[in-house]
């Protein structure tokens, strides 16, 4: 998620920071929940 928009070299990097920021915080979502917490 530090990750802005970069050079085209960049650009798989990139993604694959998105992509983990989205799992890493559906994982954070749904270990809260299990837990009983917002």
């Amino acid at each position: 998620g530090q990750l802005g928009p970069q050079p085209q070299q960049f650009h798989v990097i990139y993604i694959l920071d998105k992509v983990l920021g989205l799992v890493v915080g559906g994982a954070l979502s749904k270990t809260t929940t299990a837990a009983g917490l917002p």
